[in-house]
């Protein structure tokens, strides 16, 4: 934090590897405390306030409180709101109500809450304020990720790690091209070669 100007930069740079699976936090938020609670977010994860329906989706790394998570969502609402209320009176409108609903929840006027924090490079955390206990208000659950959210990591995908769908996409794409090489009399050289096949006319 900036002494001078008390700017505050809380984001996080990645610096982790990708972990084997992705990981699911699930909390119930039934008192101010619980919204006290360290949460690192990596630039993967996508955190969810079901009450509100509302998502911060993946993209910057950040590591703060519940609470500051929420308050840093709630501040960038509040700085496009003179803009919006230009553009679109009524939208704008509709969400100053879900800013208002939003800092009622910050403020502990809404019991109970339900909070989901999920990342599929499994690099992200929420604290357990009992531990090493287990805390009965938080759940913690492993999932093996899909090709998309390889793909979305930057890692390779395997054939095993091929969907139904995409492997039955992938084995008409080899019958289409099996065919067409029949089509054109190509044949296999050594060495894996394709060529064409000489007709006797």
């Amino acid at each position: 934090r900036c002494p001078h100007c008390g700017f505050s930069n809380n984001e996080i740079q990645p610096g982790s590897a990708v972990q084997e699976q992705g990981g699911t936090y699930t909390l119930t938020i039934d008192c101010p405390e619980d919204l006290q609670r360290r949460v690192v977010k990596s630039e993967a994860a996508t955190f969810r306030l079901e009450e509100l329906d509302f998502e911060i989706p993946a993209h910057k790394g950040v590591f703060t409180t519940l609470e500051g998570l929420l308050m840093s969502a709630r501040d960038e609402l509040e700085q496009s709101q003179p803009q919006r209320r230009l553009v679109d009176a009524a939208v704008a409108e509709q969400v100053q109500e879900f800013i208002d609903r939003l800092t009622k929840v910050m403020e502990g006027e809404r019991f109970p809450l339900h909070v989901s924090l999920d990342d599929p490079s499994g690099n992200s955390f929420l604290e357990n304020l009992i531990a090493p206990k287990h805390d009965p208000k938080l759940e913690y659950k492993l999932y093996n990720r899909t090709p998309e959210m390889q793909r979305a990591l930057g890692l390779q995908v395997t054939e095993y790690e091929l969907d139904d769908d995409e492997a039955k996409e992938r084995e008409v794409q080899l019958d289409a091209r099996r065919a067409e090489i029949a089509k054109n009399n190509f044949v296999v050289k050594d060495g894996g070669r394709v060529s064409r096949e000489k007709r006797d006319d």
